[in-house]
């Protein structure tokens, strides 16, 4: 069928449904499927989630990963795949996941995920790809184009600002224009403009106060209208708010199904005009697109003789887990002499060589170090490791490795390759148990058997329990036992290696007592053979971090306002004043007194007399279930770079078995439109090139870069260009000192070179500005990270170190600063951002919202909010509570992941979304919210009439 055949048998339909079968059409059948109607002749459409794999349930559906699905393979989770930097890779898994979907006759899959990694302890990150919005739409837009390109729906998702899983059914993500199109925007922005996914999926939190799925704003004006999207909008799993106000925002399908929630409401408002019928019109037309384009791509797949090769599916797997794969560490092997231990060779904050020694490599990877009492043989960095090394395998993790996350992205895997199976000849110690936890004889077994090894590989990270959707974490340390354990191992044997297995950055105290560190995130199905390959050079490490590393938690530029509605907040506020204070006293240029917060505050008077901003001495932080976006748009290392904080590893490092030079960073005129100082001529016209931006922006000058594969055997290496803005002065908007704008992944033999093309755009100079997108004009300089560039810290008066740059100088508009910048947070990175100059930049003041009492309750309202005031909650909260203590054998486990998702997704969701995900009809909700607020027959009146 042609597209101007369906759009006619769609036409036909629309006619011939009448306005309550259009409706109801709109909410789906049950859990995973949409309605049919027999009269129509039409089928259903079967979804399922991603986007790791595909978890279809094909009997009892749960949106959090708890029943049995169907096998499928586990590709690594995104938090591996965007370490690749390689959207060529993600379009693989895209194209590979929908053959699966064609094979299960599944027409979407529910993937993937864009939103930032804005902090660290986001339950979900392992599912999200980066904390650059550029680099995650690119990833974002090579999974959907392979899934698109098979004919299977995919689904970006959660649109929009949805970076923790901590009340995310309640709270309300609060945020200024200019941060949320420059950020939290882009990535979707990038992946549905180059992507074209069918689907997008509307997040549970608010955005400044509106219901993602009542949206207009977000849903039509900027998603259809301004972006180009032609597809159908669904809700997450319960998160539709006003069905009414859903309709007229252009959210189309209501899930799950089994409801029938507001449909009466829908009705009434169509017949008496106050919502217009082609708004109902237009969300039918979506879904029976999607719906008639998944059959014919099934009857096509099934008319083709077409089989999915789930073992070839396996092997890609283990390719995407090699790919993604970041050395973060890797140190010379200490031969037994106490003279080599790290402590002795010196290494620096990213845990690598320093100056403490003068090293020679002149006879290739053989190293020669020379100390007063003369030269010594080190040998060769510790991996890869030599075929029969004597080699002690530690950590309960290397025989039950983490693999994938948990929640809806838990799939049943078509096979499992563990790495102690791959590593033949190991002698075995657990180290500790599964949940993380340890003793003094789990200790000591394994520190005998490192003793006894030349080499041992502890496998660490986070259990299952420490991550998943639905919760957040509390801090960024792994389980004590594994801090112990690597700590007791490493002293026993100088020669260790961890192995990192986890969804997000952890504190790692022992870093530089170990000799090398390789970080696998959640490699998927095949991550043992890949740990393996990698460890003895069968492959080559060529990740690199697509999100920083800090040392501490307290680093972490929102870690003040992050999760501070409850215990999980890490900061006190008295902390929280004193640290913004001492950081606006130096924007200031006055020196903060070392005693505490009173003389502190008593310089307070001297500082307002300096800047034109107040420092807000008598602000306290609030409590509050709502997101914050406090940090503007200094996140990862907008904020690091010009903060100067220094992290453990920075955002695009990453070490490799061989090594790489980059040189002739060129830069040439786009019809002739910008002036440039190009460093030398441009190279001869052949190689890769990549676009920056969005496809509809006006181009503005090409570049050029050559990488060499200097060192002796073949690996990639990634390619990344920054843009720094124009040298700041006090009377100019606030920018970043850089921001990625492009990359490139190019494999090479060893001695190999290559020319790099890249096309920048209007969008690689453009700030978010007034309502739209302006260019300050200026001398912008263009930086091309080199490998070992990587490992410096990058500060204005720095940049230039190790990397390659040119100057531009780009025509465009003056944006003066606002008043409320001048010695602001925003200005400087000093400190912390503080309640009061977030409040002038946001433009309003915010006022936490409050707790209902009874008499206020509404469909908004949890059980969990209601059951200290209502008899009747508080009976609905315990028959909850012990409803899903029998999923787990009669007990509370609050330690369980999958216990806190069910928990957190009943009691603490609001009543509406307890109907639509349990399927109950009008009217018994809404009754039950009645009795809460005390209106007993009122209560029960709604009960009858259903509504």
């Amino acid at each position: 069928m042609t597209e101007t055949e369906r759009k006619k048998k769609i036409d036909r339909l629309v006619a011939q449904m009448s306005l309550k079968d259009k409706i109801a059409f709109c909410t789906g059948a049950n859990f995973w499927q949409t309605k049919t109607f027999e009269k129509y002749d039409f089928p259903a459409l079967f979804m399922c989630d991603g986007p790791l794999g595909l978890r279809k349930q094909e009997n009892t559906g749960d949106m959090l990963g708890i029943n049995d699905s169907r096998p499928a393979t586990c590709f690594p989770a995104e938090v591996t795949t965007a370490s690749s930097w390689d959207p060529s890779l993600t379009e693989m898994i895209g194209r590979a996941m929908a053959e699966e979907a064609c094979d299960q006759n599944v027409g979407l899959v529910l993937g993937p995920g864009a939103n930032l990694k804005r902090n660290p302890l986001c339950g979900r990150n392992f599912e999200y790809f980066s904390e650059d919005p550029y680099l995650a739409g690119k990833m974002a837009a090579g999974f959907i184009r392979g899934m698109e390109s098979e004919g299977i729906g995919s689904c970006l998702k959660h649109f929009a600002v949805n970076s923790q899983e901590l009340k995310r059914f309640t709270s309300d993500g609060i945020i200024d224009d200019r941060t949320l199109r420059e950020l939290y925007l882009t990535a979707f922005e990038i992946a549905v403009k180059e992507g074209k996914p069918a689907t997008l999926m509307c997040s549970y939190p608010k955005l400044n106060g509106i219901h993602a799925s009542d949206h207009k704003e977000l849903l039509t004006d900027i998603l259809r209208d301004e972006w180009g999207f032609e597809g159908m909008v669904v809700t997450d799993w319960g998160a539709m708010n006003d069905r009414i106000e859903g309709f007229r925002a252009g959210c189309d399908l209501n899930m799950p199904g089994g409801s029938n929630y507001m449909e009466k409401a829908v009705k009434a408002a169509v017949e008496n005009g106050s919502l217009p019928a082609e708004c109902v019109d237009n969300s039918v037309r979506r879904i029976l697109n999607l719906v008639l384009r998944a059959e014919e791509t099934h009857k096509k797949w099934v008319a083709d003789g077409r089989k999915c090769d789930y073992d070839a599916h396996h092997e890609l797997a283990k390719k995407a887990a090699i790919a993604g794969a970041v050395l973060l560490k890797n140190n010379p092997i200490d031969k037994g002499a106490a003279l080599f231990k790290s402590e002795s060779l010196g290494v620096d904050s990213f845990g690598n060589e320093s100056v403490g020694a003068v090293i020679d490599e002149s006879n290739g990877r053989d190293r020669t170090v020379s100390y007063e009492n003369g030269p010594v043989s080190v040998g060769k960095k510790i991996l890869p490791l030599q075929e029969g090394t004597k080699l002690a395998v530690i950590g309960a993790m290397a025989k039950n490795m983490r693999y994938q996350g948990a929640g809806s992205s838990h799939i049943n895997a078509t096979k499992l390759s563990e790495p102690l199976d791959f590593l033949p000849g190991a002698v075995y110690a657990a180290g500790c148990e599964e949940r993380g936890d340890t003793n003094e004889a789990l200790i000591a077994e394994a520190v005998e058997a490192a003793k006894e090894a030349e080499v041992a590989v502890v496998f660490a990270g986070l259990p299952g329990r420490y991550e998943s959707e639905g919760f957040d974490r509390e801090d960024m340390n792994m389980p004590e036992g594994h801090n112990r354990l690597i700590a007791a191992v490493a002293a026993a044997n100088p020669n260790t290696v961890v192995v990192l297995l986890c969804g997000a950055p952890v504190a790692c105290p022992w870093a530089d007592n170990v000799k090398a560190i390789l970080y696998m995130g959640l490699p998927g199905q095949a991550g043992g053979e890949a740990i393996a390959d990698l460890l003895y050079g069968r492959a080559n490490p060529s990740g690199r971090l697509a999100e920083s590393w800090p040392f501490s938690y307290e680093d972490v530029p929102s870690s003040e306002c992050y999760l501070n509605c409850s215990k999980h907040s890490p900061a006190s506020k008295t902390q929280s004043l004193k640290r913004g204070l001492r950081g606006k006293l130096a924007s200031a240029g006055v020196k903060a007194p070392a005693d505490g917060l009173p003389k502190v505050a008593a310089v307070h008077e001297q500082v307002e007399k300096r800047t034109a901003c107040p420092l807000g001495i008598a602000s306290v932080r609030f409590t509050t279930e709502d997101a914050l976006y406090e940090e503007g748009i200094y996140v990862g290392y907008r904020y690091y770079d010009k903060a100067g904080v220094k992290v453990r590893w920075p955002f695009g490092y990453g070490l490799s078995y061989t090594n790489f030079a980059f040189s002739d960073l060129t830069v040439m005129t786009a019809d002739n439109e910008v002036n440039t100082r190009p460093l030398c001529t441009a190279s001869e016209d052949t190689g890769v090139e990549t676009t920056s931006g969005t496809t509809d922006s006006k181009m503005r000058c090409r570049l050029s870069v050559t990488v060499t594969n200097t060192g002796n055997r073949a690996g990639d290496v990634v390619v990344p260009l920054y843009v720094a803005a124009p040298a700041f002065s006090s009377d100019t908007l606030h920018r970043p000192l850089r921001e990625l704008k492009a990359f490139e992944k190019v494999y090479l033999e060893a001695g190999e070179s290559r020319t790099i093309f890249f096309t920048l755009d209007d969008r690689a100079f453009s700030v978010w500005h007034d309502g739209g997108w302006v260019i300050p004009g200026g001398e912008y300089t263009i930086i091309v990270d080199t490998p070992d560039a990587s490992a410096t810290p990058f500060s204005e008066s720095s940049h230039k170190t190790g990397r390659l740059t040119v100057p531009i100088v780009i025509d465009g508009a003056t944006i003066s600063a606002p008043a409320w910048q001048k010695g602001s947070f925003y200005e400087t990175c000093a400190g912390k951002p503080q309640q009061a100059e977030w409040e002038a930049m946001l433009g309003r003041k915010y006022e936490p919202p409050k707790k209902p009492v009874k008499g206020e309750f509404t469909m908004e309202s949890t059980v969990e909010d209601m059951k200290d005031h209502s008899f009747v909650m508080k009976i609905m909260y315990n028959i909850a509570v012990n409803k899903v203590a029998k999923r787990f054998d009669g007990a509370s486990d609050e330690d369980n992941p999958e216990f806190k998702m069910f928990l957190a997704s009943s009691v603490g969701g609001p009543i509406r979304s307890m109907q639509i995900s349990g399927g109950l009809k009008d009217g018994i909700m809404q009754g039950l919210v009645e009795m809460a607020n005390g209106h007993y027959l009122k209560g029960l009146w709604r009960m009858i009439i259903g509504r």
